[in-house]
């Protein structure tokens, strides 16, 4: 028992963001319920598994059994200590000489404690990927290049940046994924100062990556930069791991430097791109990437996140955004705004009224823009989640019409002269212009729907 009662397997600091006060219910009493689960272990077969139980007790929670051994904390997420998360490092050594190390999370929601299998390292609803990498390493056939698409905000940035610590982790199994927490590299990581994790974006202001990010400035050429660095000695471990995020962003002369780079990769270079969709990236760097896709979060995963971060008031109106923010976390806390929805009603109110007033609403759309502050970033990606709710909004009027057997004509198109926004705005169209165009075009749809009903 002497490892457990050390709890020397306690769950990831920071996942839970609690500690073991914060388990204690009303009153300041500790909440006590056993919790009876059934484990399946991978590469095992079904009759294999094994039952174990757990009390938390004070924060903490221990368990033995003549094939299991275990320790945790229970961490909240809540200062009513009635949500959190429940963080455990489970040993397994039914074979002998052979242990494996794997962590489980819990979920303790209105007194009742159930297991939940879609967080890795801190990490939700990405099990998928998690399993895809693991199966690589396993086979040693682990890619140099991946290029990771899928919508904004659902997590491939932190995914990268766990799966590099992982992979840089010296004490851990690499075919495990995981990291110990302890090493120097993981105290490096974690602090951001890890020599061999390497990670650009676009500059601040810029929509592009930049050629001296590859390849350094002119005065000091192929001296500095990703892809000189990249090729240096590994200074802790058996790798080096860079991270490019904006991958969209590529211009054909930054890409162009890093080819050479992907296709002469240095031995052990572990390369990971993020974009949004296979449709933005250059076909030089797609030629020379494997493609790892992420799926949007599930609804309930959106919820639990924007109630832990505190961006939405109560269960009621996290649901609302989870359920209008396509599995983007980024979207949901966007939409948090309630601006944003007074500005779409209006307009709504304007087009369902069949008198779009065009003057008046771009003036005051351009001063809802405004409002998002200096940053030229900041006002278009307001004007980009206008566009969106509007769209929404329009494609709910269009199945009401579509059902009523009445015309949809100017509704379509409507969408359509959003969609075509959309993408006008993420070419860098002028603002202003793109802003007047815009509702002038929605207008016409709207007179031109006037005529074809007479």
């Amino acid at each position: 028992m002497s490892a457990i009662e050390r709890g020397d397997g306690g769950g990831d600091e920071g996942a839970g963001g609690g500690t073991g006060a914060d388990a204690a219910g009303a009153g300041g009493a500790p909440m006590r319920k056993t919790l009876s689960h059934t484990w399946h272990w991978p590469r095992r077969p079904a009759s294999s598994a094994r039952t174990v139980s757990f009390v938390p007790h004070a924060g903490h929670f221990t368990n033995c059994g003549d094939e299991w051994l275990g320790s945790g904390k229970f961490l909240t997420t809540a200062q009513d200590g009635k949500t959190g998360t429940l963080l455990g490092l489970f040993v397994e050594g039914h074979w002998p000489g052979m242990l494996m190390l794997w962590r489980r999370r819990f979920v303790w929601q209105n007194g009742e404690i159930s297991a939940d299998s879609t967080m890795w390292q801190g990490i939700q609803g990405h099990d998928e990927v998690v399993e895809q990498f693991r199966r690589s390493l396993t086979a040693g056939r682990l890619a140099t290049t991946y290029l990771f698409v899928g919508p904004e905000g659902i997590g491939k940035r932190s995914f990268a940046l766990q799966l590099a610590k992982a992979l840089l982790c010296t004490a851990s199994d690499p075919v495990a994924l995981e990291t110990c927490g302890q090493c120097e590299s993981c105290r490096l990581a974690a602090s951001g100062n890890h020599p061999d994790l390497l990670q650009i974006a676009a500059p601040p202001g810029s929509k592009s990556l930049k050629i001296e990010q590859f390849v350094g400035p002119r005065e000091r050429r192929n001296q500095e930069g990703l892809c000189h660095d990249i090729a240096l000695r590994p200074m802790l471990g058996r790798r080096r791991v860079a991270i490019i995020d904006d991958a969209d962003w590529f211009t054909p002369e930054s890409a162009n430097c890093l080819l050479k780079t992907l296709e002469e990769p240095p031995p052990g270079a572990v390369i990971l791109l993020i974009g949004t969709a296979r449709s933005r990236q250059l076909p030089t760097i797609l030629s020379r990437s494997q493609v790892i896709r992420f799926r949007p979060l599930p609804e309930e995963a959106v919820q639990n996140l924007a109630l832990a971060e505190g961006f939405a008031a109560d269960e009621k109106a996290a649901a609302e955004l989870a359920s209008r923010s396509h599995g983007s976390l980024t979207l949901a806390r966007q939409l948090a705004d309630a601006s944003l929805w007074q500005m779409r009603d209006r307009f709504a109110a304007q087009w369902l009224s069949g008198e779009l007033d065009a003057a008046r609403l771009t003036r005051e759309v351009d001063e809802f823009i405004n409002a998002a502050g200096k940053e030229a970033d900041a006002r278009r990606q307001r004007f980009r989640q206008l566009l969106a709710l509007v769209a929404a909004r329009l494609s709910d009027s269009l199945r009401q019409l579509a059902s009523e057997g009445r015309s949809a004509d100017a509704t379509l198109a409507a969408i359509d002269r959003c969609l075509e926004a959309e993408e006008q705005l993420d070419r860098n169209a002028n603002q202003s212009t793109l802003l007047e165009n815009w509702i002038d075009d929605l207008a016409s749809c709207q007179t031109a729907g006037r005529l074809t009903a007479r």
